[in-house]
């Protein structure tokens, strides 16, 4: 057993010093551990308790938690973390606070005394979302007066208190200078008989309207009056008497409560405002001046000038020179003086619009503008491009800006095509599809249509316009050997090679017996064309002995074509 330390005052330990504990099976039985070892037991490194520290005590690459740490000198830590709802740099104390997180009010003070909320603190308040100073702002060697303002100096520089460069807006005793900025208010109100600005003031509780007037109200420049939407310039406006020009957007028009003066004058009565023209003000002139008469009790000619007439109904000759009053409104019409003839009436009752000799009594020679029936009528010959044309005759546009022209119907186009093979045609293996070659075309008895080479040779039948055609063929079948009986097939197909270009149900079958001789075969379709469009004949045999012979002439008769195509449209 070690025996108990006698040493007369305290000593540095180290990791071989036996230290004295009890058994913890036996308490009445003691053990001697040495400081390693009780590390060892712990897992723990080497450190000093935290609590009665006597040095500096180095936490190496170890955090510091605590809810509050009592600071009587220096901390030198550069990481605290803390896991309770407040965090606290205080005297031993715990009177003078230099710092306090408070977590759970999510309030963060720096200050003497910062825990009772009063004395010199700065709060940063999350909470309310505000910084809070409880004593004055130093700054650039002055906690400022009384009036003046913090302003900034510019970046890098702090911030220095100085009087404003304005008067305030309440209680002002000099000029209000905004400079860049403007004036915003819901009620605004000048105390001043300056001529400048008299007074600007609402006239009602709730702001619906704006007035530039005196003092007292009793002369208005400018009321703006939102609820009836009229909008005054003038003398006691708030009254709505004296000269005022007003704008009545209600009633969409401009009122003139006093003469109207413009260029030196404002006109004697019976002179009318006429213009003089863009740039130049408008001047009151006598009737007489104007160079016209008016249009009730006119005793000589009306000359309009540049001007329109206006009427709802006008009755005289087509000079106007006698007026004719007539009682049949609502229509208008143009007339002689007796009204018998009509140049030009219009019926509003019935929707119809004439023009021409006697239109007043629907007869003579007149063109009517039906509206009610959507029509247009004609009670005569219709003259154009110098003619009235003969019996039979169409009217034909001749295109933009020129008149149309009588023409005589056109006899149809018909297009057709005529061709022949003059080879014999063979069949290579039995039960193959062959496209049919035709090598001669009758260029007398043939019109947009034509032979076109396909990779079988010139076998397409090529139609350069639209429409259905017609198409017959007539081929010379021969079989001159073989013990029974073949067949051949022949059908069209169009625009392609593949079985999908056949036209449905376009096929014929013809059987041949052993050593039959000639056959000819010949039947025709209608097929629909469009302008591109191409055919092709095919073919197929079961024996490869049945040919398509041409036959050349002996002298007596002409030579025999194995194949002849003809094709015609029909419409």
């Amino acid at each position: 057993m070690a025996k108990i330390s006698t040493y007369p005052g305290p000593s540095s330990p180290s990791l071989s010093d036996m230290l004295i504990g009890t058994d913890v099976n036996d308490m009445n039985m003691t053990k001697n551990f040495s400081i390693l070892d009780i590390l060892s037991v712990s897992g723990s490194t080497a450190y000093v308790p935290y609590i009665g520290a006597t040095n500096n005590v180095d936490l190496g690459s170890y955090t510091l938690t605590t809810d509050i740490l009592y600071a009587t000198t220096n901390v030198d830590t550069n990481t605290i973390t803390f896991s309770g709802s407040s965090f606290v740099i205080a005297d031993t104390g715990f009177t003078n606070i230099g710092l306090n997180i408070d977590l759970a009010s999510n309030k963060y003070y720096l200050g003497d005394t910062i825990g009772s909320l009063n004395s010199t603190t700065i709060v940063v308040d999350d909470s309310n979302s505000r910084i809070q100073f409880n004593g004055s702002i130093y700054t650039n060697g002055s906690t400022g007066t009384s009036g003046q303002i913090l302003t900034s100096q510019g970046a890098g520089l702090p911030a220095t208190w100085a009087l404003p460069s304005f008067v305030p807006y309440t209680g002002a005793t000099g000029d209000v200078d905004l400079g860049a900025y403007r004036l915003t208010a819901t009620s605004l109100r000048i105390i001043t008989d300056d001529a400048e600005m008299a007074g600007i003031t609402p006239i009602s509780a709730v702001n619906d309207y704006f007035e530039i007037g005196s003092w007292g109200w009793n002369a208005s420049g400018l009321l703006i009056d939102f609820v009836n939407n009229r909008y005054f310039l003038g003398d006691r406006l708030n009254v709505v008497n004296g000269t005022y020009l007003k704008v009545d957007d209600a009633n969409s028009r401009i009122e003139i409560s006093n003469a109207l003066y413009t260029n030196g004058s404002v006109g004697a009565v019976g002179e009318v405002l006429t213009s003089q023209g863009a740039g130049l003000p408008a001047t009151w002139a006598a009737i007489g001046a104007l160079a016209y008469v008016p249009y009730t009790g006119a005793v000589s000619n009306v000359d309009l000038g540049i001007y329109k007439l206006t009427a709802d109904r006008l009755v005289g000759d087509l000079e106007v020179t006698t007026p004719v009053v007539k009682s049949n409104s609502p229509n208008f019409y143009l007339s002689d003086p007796s009204g018998t003839f009509s140049g030009l009436w219009f019926d509003y009752t019935n929707y119809k619009y004439y023009i021409g000799d006697v239109a007043f009594q629907l007869n003579g020679t007149i063109l009517t503008v039906d509206d009610f029936n959507n029509r247009v009528e004609l009670n005569s010959q219709l003259y154009t491009n110098g003619s009235v044309g003969t019996s039979g005759q169409l009217l034909a546009s001749q295109g933009a800006g020129l008149p149309p022209t009588w023409t005589s119907i056109p006899s149809p186009i018909l297009y057709h095509g005529s061709f022949y093979h003059t080879a014999t045609i063979t069949a290579i293996a039995p039960n193959v599809a062959y496209p049919l070659p035709v090598n001669s075309t009758d260029a007398t008895a043939t019109n947009g249509v034509s032979i076109v080479s396909g990779p079988s040779g010139p076998t397409r039948i090529t139609y350069a316009n639209d429409g259905v055609y017609n198409i017959q063929f007539s081929a010379q079948l021969v079989r001159l050997s073989g013990g029974s009986t073949e067949s051949v097939v022949i059908w069209i197909r169009k625009n392609g090679v593949l079985v999908a270009n056949n036209i449905p149900w376009t096929s014929t079958r013809v059987d041949l017996k052993a050593n039959q001789g000639y056959l000819v075969v010949a039947w025709n379709f209608f097929v629909e064309i469009n302008a591109g469009d191409w055919i092709e004949l095919c073919w197929s045999t079961s024996d490869v002995s049945i040919d398509i012979e041409a036959t050349v002439s002996a002298g007596i008769y002409p030579s025999i074509p194995s194949l002849i195509i003809t094709t015609n449209k029909v419409s």
